[in-house]
């Protein structure tokens, strides 16, 4: 399998980044790397080598945009198979050759944290497995997919999914409306189990720090994308599931 790229978006996670970066050259000796410093502070700096790119935000323009910062590039470049990792040492790069398998048969392989095959290295924020199992609830009955994990960043895609995919949100709604585009177009979908783990305890920006409006956020992206109404039931189902974690405590 040949144009392979590993897309890893950075801000301010340099002391996870560099040891992720040579994990994947050990995996992957001849894949090419593009890393998307997203107004990193101080900037992240690489040593010039070959197949090796950096991209610079002057500024921090969110998730989203940095992961197509990252693939619009990789397609003018003529990549063919695009990896997707974070940077803050939740991933292990010893899943790509999981993932390149996997792809051989599919158009989109996601990492799930929650498969039932996960080995839970650490226990996750508790609002945000909630809001991860209400949203993929509601993506698994629009979409028809067996999702069981919406929002892992830790992806492979043919790169030709990518056309005609103009997202509107550049943060951390970005995945959401890659569902509605996989579904639109029927692309092939697939899971790999992959590790859950939070080593690094991160605050949401703003107001997302609050759970309900964060779930409230991706509510409004589904009912745009898909043309429908969810809001009232997933609001619903996260105020019950919340409430059940509360009883036990």
């Amino acid at each position: 399998m040949s144009n392979i790229y590993v897309i890893i978006p950075v801000f301010n996670e340099g002391e996870t980044f560099y040891k992720l970066l040579a994990e994947i050259k050990d995996i992957l000796p001849y894949g090419k790397i593009i890393v998307v410093d997203d107004g990193s502070e101080p900037p992240i700096r690489l040593i010039k080598r070959p197949n090796l790119f950096l991209i610079r935000h002057d500024e921090n323009k969110g998730y989203g945009y940095a992961l197509m910062s990252g693939i619009n590039f990789a397609i003018e470049e003529g990549a063919e198979i695009i990896i997707t990792i974070d940077s803050d040492g939740q991933h292990f790069p010893k899943r790509i050759p999981e993932f390149l398998k996997k792809i051989e048969k599919n158009d989109v392989v996601s990492g799930s944290r929650y498969h039932s095959y996960s080995i839970r290295l650490s226990e996750p924020p508790v609002d945000r497995e909630i809001i991860n199992r209400v949203i993929t609830q509601i993506l698994r009955e629009l979409t028809g997919y067996n999702i069981t994990d919406s929002f892992c960043g830790y992806r492979c895609y043919r790169s030709y999914i990518f056309r005609e995919f103009y997202p509107d949100d550049k943060g951390y709604g970005f995945p959401l409306e890659l569902w509605a585009h996989f579904k639109k177009f029927n692309y092939k979908y697939d899971e790999i189990p992959v590790e859950l783990y939070y080593p690094i305890k991160r605050e949401f920006p703003g107001e997302l720090r609050d759970s309900e409006k964060r779930l409230k956020y991706y509510l409004n992206i589904i009912e745009r994308k898909f043309n429908v109404q969810v809001k009232r039931k997933g609001i619903k189902n996260f105020r019950d599931l919340i409430k059940k974690v509360e009883e036990k405590l």
